[in-house]
Order: structure tokens, then C-alpha cells, then sequence
């Protein structure tokens, strides 16, 4: 018997472990490098196999090689079309998912892909075969075990450790939609009224609040120091507070350094209304739409459409903010300066599309670098297929 991680969470793989009363001498790889060796001495990690690096370089030319090509991937329900004509306002709701952020450790597919070129060296023929899977990666739980049945592994000793199921029924769907609707409610009652202002902004700093907002003293504390250069050469400069999830509004605290005309831009009740139903419409394009994965190792119907429906469902507040933005971004008369992080993930994303979208030439969006660019960090890996 071996057992196979997936997950970075150490949760999913003792939890299973206690479930099986294992003890602490059984076979582990561990993709995810998480289990410790000196509790668990059988555990091995990817480099006992690979000294070299040479099969992860593989690996992850190979994932990155098809992601590409699944961003571009083809309707067979509609064959004018590919996964990026499912859009909300003209944003492919694809970019918002986790398989084309390609984050090494929010997506299971690099370690899935890299388990591909590992597995000759693996021997696990003829042996049970535990799977631990993350919970935000239990929808590629069929294409992995095509994968290892193909290496003439038995059908009945592939074991994972919880089941998939999918959540995203119509009826839970309008739920959700209900429930997002009173949210926005609720947060019109405790919204900033404040008057618009007539002041020239020359540079805009997004903040995510409250995560990365450190109040009026520090500001952002990752990009304070344009708001600290600005301010030097004499120039205005004014933050946006970005809200991931909207209960942050009921604990929000106005600051000077906020630019008040972007709370005068919070979404009307007619536009919630217009977001409500293109949610709707979306839900049944994606449950009626197939594609063609002929080029695709491990994605198949079932992990798209869970990726598609995990946007309009877990995403809501995205989609939303995308709406305050494209009104935010449509009153700007002069030039401005916007800078934000995470230009590669779905908030920055966000915000370049918007910016795109209302094609105000008076806007220049800057995406500003927060971490180290290192080869394994796949986000910032973007092929020729995915360039617009």
C-alpha cells in the first residue's frame, strides 16, 4: 500500500490517516512536500525520484504548455466558439478560475502533472493506491485515476480520500443568488454617502482592505511608497479599497485617503438586477455547454465546469466589484496613474479588464511586482496561447 499527497493541508491527509488507523510506518509520496519525514519515516518527496530536477522542469513545461492550450480550447456545442466566449460583460469567466491562474499551490494540477512524469520511477504496480486530494481539487479526481489506470494499474486499487460531489445544482444556485441579494442589501444601508469631489487624481493605488490597508498613517503596505513618491514630487494621489468578501464593510472605517467618488459608483439596484440575471443565464450556458479535450491530459467536462461554476458562485463579489469599477473607471476626464498587485491573478485581473473594457484613454493601469519571479511559479508563465 502507498499513499499518495496532493494537498498542502496536513488536515486532509491526517484526517484521512485516523479514518484508516494507520500508524506512522505506512508508504507515502508526497507531492505536496507537507508530511513530516521525522513523524512519518516512510514518507518520500518528489526529489528522492527526480535528484536532478530534470522530470519537474518537464513537468512543468508540459502544464504550462497545456493550460495554454486550454485557454483556447473549443466548443463542441458551438464550434465558432472556445471556453473564453463564456463571459460576464465581456469578461471570459475562465480567467477567473484556478487552473489559468496556474498557482502552484491554489491549483493541484502543477503536482498532478508532475505525478505524470514521476510515475515510471513510482512502482506502484500491483499496490493499493490512497489518493489525498485537496478539497478545492476533489473535480480532478476522474481524469487522475484515467491517468493511473492507463499504466496498468488495477480499476478496484485506486482509493481517494473523500468523494466528489457536485454542489452546484440550479436550485442551490438561486439560493446563492438570494443570498448574495440580501448581502447587497444590507451593505447599501452602511455604504459611505459622501459628496462628490472635484479634485484632479493623478495616481490611484488599489488596497486590499483590510488585508493589505494599514490605516491613514501606513496606507498600503505594500505600495505605500508610491503614494510617499507622489506626494514628494507634489502630485495627488488617492487609495481604492478592494473588498474580497463584503461582510468587511460592516467593520469599514472611511479614510481622507480614500477617493470618495468611487463609493458614489457602487452598483445600482437596476445593475444588481442585470448581474443577477446574466448569473443566471451564465449557469445554464455553462451546464449545456462541451468542450474538446483531445489536447488536454487532466481536464475534462466535469473539472471545467466545476472551475466555471465555482466563479458565479464563489466569486460573486468579483463580479460585482467588476461592475463598481467599470462605473468608477468611466468618470475619469484627465490622466491618472492606477497601480495595483497580483496583476496576474483574478482581483488585478479584475481591474485590467475593467480599466480595458470602458477604454478610457485617460487611465494607464500599472501592475506592480510584490514577490520573486522563480521558475516554479507557474502564474507568471504565460504562453503565446494565452496573450489576447
Amino acid at each position: 500500500m502507498v499513499v499518495i499527497n496532493f494537498s498542502y493541508k496536513i488536515e486532509n491527509f491526517e484526517h484521512y490517516c485516523d479514518s484508516k488507523k494507520w500508524d506512522t510506518n505506512i508508504n507515502i509520496i508526497d507531492l505536496a512536500i507537507t508530511i513530516s519525514r521525522e513523524k512519518y519515516v516512510n514518507t518520500f518527496y518528489p526529489s528522492d525520484f527526480d535528484c536532478n530536477n530534470d522530470l519537474h522542469k518537464m513537468a512543468l513545461g508540459d502544464y504550462e504548455k497545456e493550460m495554454g492550450l486550454l485557454s483556447r480550447v473549443k466548443c463542441i456545442t458551438e464550434p465558432n466558439n472556445n471556453i473564453r466566449s463564456v463571459q460576464f460583460n465581456d469578461l471570459p469567466l475562465y480567467w477567473l478560475t484556478s487552473v489559468s491562474e496556474k498557482h502552484p499551490q491554489n491549483c493541484v494540477l502543477k503536482n498532478i502533472y508532475y505525478f505524470k512524469f514521476l510515475f515510471q520511477k513510482l512502482n506502484l504496480e500491483g499496490k493499493e493506491i490512497h489518493i489525498i486530494l485537496p478539497d478545492n481539487g476533489l473535480h480532478f479526481q476522474d481524469v487522475l485515476k484515467e491517468f493511473i489506470l492507463k499504466q496498468n494499474i488495477e480499476n478496484g486499487s485506486v482509493r481517494f480520500n473523500k468523494p466528489f460531489i457536485n454542489l452546484y445544482t440550479f436550485s442551490t444556485y438561486l439560493r446563492y443568488l438570494k443570498n448574495f441579494h440580501g448581502k447587497i442589501g444590507e451593505i447599501r444601508k452602511v455604504i459611505p454617502k459622501v459628496n462628490k469631489s472635484d479634485e484632479v487624481i493623478q495616481h490611484l493605488v488599489f488596497t486590499y482592505y483590510p488585508q493589505t490597508w494599514k490605516g491613514e498613517e501606513i496606507g498600503d503596505y505594500v505600495l505605500n511608497g508610491i503614494e510617499k513618491l507622489a506626494i514628494n514630487k507634489g502630485k495627488t494621489c488617492k487609495y481604492i479599497p478592494y473588498f474580497f468578501d463584503y461582510k468587511e464593510f460592516f467593520n469599514f472605517k472611511l479614510s481622507p485617503k480614500f477617493d470618495m467618488n468611487y463609493f458614489a459608483c457602487f452598483p445600482s439596484r437596476l445593475q444588481e438586477l442585470w448581474l443577477i440575471k446574466e448569473l443566471v443565464f451564465l449557469f445554464k450556458e455553462i451546464s449545456k455547454t462541451e468542450y474538446d479535450f483531445s489536447n488536454i491530459t487532466f481536464v475534462n467536462q466535469i473539472a471545467l465546469k466545476q472551475e466555471l461554476n465555482k466563479v458565479i458562485h464563489d466569486k460573486m463579489e468579483f463580479l460585482f466589484n467588476y461592475i463598481w469599477l467599470n462605473n468608477y473607471f468611466s468618470t475619469f476626464n484627465s490622466k491618472v496613474n492606477v497601480y495595483y498587485q497580483d496583476e496576474f491573478y483574478p482581483p488585478g485581473r479584475i481591474i485590467s479588464k475593467a480599466a480595458k473594457h470602458k477604454a478610457n484613454k485617460n487611465i494607464k493601469t500599472i501592475g506592480v511586482q510584490h514577490g520573486l519571479f522563480y521558475e516554479a511559479h507557474t502564474v507568471y508563465a504565460i504562453t503565446d496561447n494565452e496573450l489576447d
